[in-house]
C-alpha cells in the first residue's frame, strides 16, 4: 500500500535512508492524514510487517487518551506510529508502561536529560509535557499492537495555546538542538529492542527502573477530579497502584493528577500540541 499524501523527502533526506538508518521494515512519512495510529492498523491488516512505521507532518482526525484530539504543530512535531506483533500476549495490559518506559530510556539517552512519565501516556521534561504514548491493541485471529507516540520538538512557547503553555514543552524550548529525525531514531531503537517481550508481565527489573522515573510515586492524586490517595507504583500488570486507609487498590483508568504540582493540572481545550493527556 502507497499513501497519495507520501512523501519522498523529510527532514533533509531521502525516506528510504531513514528507513535504512533505523532499520525498519517499512517506513511511510506522510505530508497529512487523518491518524497516525488508523493508517498503521490498516497496514497491519494488511499483513504488514512488525515495526512497520507511519509518521506525518500534520494530523487532521488524531487522537489521544479519552478521545481527546491529538494534532500537534506541522514541520515542528512529531507524529509517530509503529506496529508491534507480540508472539506472547499474556499481559498486553504491560504493554503502554513498557513502551513508556523505552521511550524516557530512549530519549534520556539522545537528549541527556532525565525523562519522567506521568500513568499512564504523559511523558515529562523538567516536570512539563513533552509528548504522550496511545496504544492501541486489536485481538482475535491476529493480535497487534499500535504504539502512537507524540514528541513536541521544535515548538517555541508562542505555539501552545495560552491557557496550557506553562505546562508543555518542546526540546526546543529546553535548549537542545535535536532534530525531528533524531527524535524519530531513537523512537525506533526503542521499540525495536523490546518487541519481542512487548507483551508480557513488568520484570522486576523493569518496575524498578520504572520506580525512578515515575513522576507521581510517592504523591497525593486524584483520579476524575475524586482523591484516591497516595502513588505507589506500577503493577506487573501496569496498573497505578494507590495507597489509601492503609490498603492498595490497583488502578486501571482514569484521569490522574498529582495535587500541587507543575504537571497537575488537566489539560484543557485542545492538547494536540502537548502530545496525548
Amino acid at each position: 500500500m502507497r499513501f497519495p499524501q507520501e512523501l519522498e523527502r523529510w527532514e533533509g533526506n531521502t525516506v528510504e535512508h531513514w528507513r535504512r538508518a533505523w532499520n525498519l521494515p517499512r517506513l511511510h512519512i506522510l505530508e497529512w492524514t487523518g491518524s497516525t495510529n488508523d493508517d498503521v492498523r490498516t497496514l497491519a491488516q494488511e499483513r504488514a510487517p512488525q515495526l512497520t512505521t507511519v509518521i506525518a507532518e500534520r494530523q487532521t482526525a488524531g487522537r489521544g487518551q479519552h478521545g481527546r484530539s491529538w494534532q500537534g504543530s506541522p514541520g515542528k512535531s512529531l507524529h509517530f506510529s509503529a506496529l508491534l506483533r507480540p508472539a506472547e500476549t499474556p499481559a498486553l495490559t504491560a504493554t503502554p508502561i513498557r513502551v513508556g518506559l523505552a521511550v524516557a530510556r530512549a530519549l534520556t539517552g539522545l537528549l541527556g536529560i532525565d525523562i519522567k512519565l506521568k500513568w499512564p501516556n504523559d511523558v515529562l521534561l523538567n516536570g512539563r509535557k513533552l509528548g504522550g504514548i496511545l496504544c492501541e491493541s486489536t485481538t482475535g485471529r491476529e493480535t497487534f499492537v499500535v504504539v502512537g507516540i507524540g514528541v513536541n520538538v521544535g515548538q517555541d512557547a508562542a505555539d501552545f495555546d495560552e491557557d496550557i503553555r506553562d505546562r508543555a514543552t518542546s526540546v526546543a524550548m529546553a535548549g537542545l538542538g535535536v532534530s525531528r529525525a533524531a527524535v524519530a531514531g531513537a523512537l525506533a531503537g526503542a521499540l525495536t529492542n523490546l518487541s519481542a517481550r512487548s507483551a508480557l508481565e513488568l520484570s522486576a527489573d523493569e518496575l524498578s527502573e520504572l520506580a525512578h522515573v515515575d513522576a507521581l510515586l510517592g504523591h497525593d492524586i486524584e483520579i476524575d477530579g475524586t482523591p484516591a490517595g497516595v502513588a505507589r507504583g506500577i503493577s506487573p500488570l501496569g496498573a497505578l497502584l494507590v495507597e489509601k486507609n492503609g490498603s492498595l487498590t490497583a488502578i486501571s483508568g482514569g484521569t490522574v493528577r498529582a495535587k500541587h504540582h507543575a504537571f497537575s493540572p488537566r489539560l484543557r481545550g485542545n492538547p494536540s500540541d502537548q502530545g496525548l493527556d
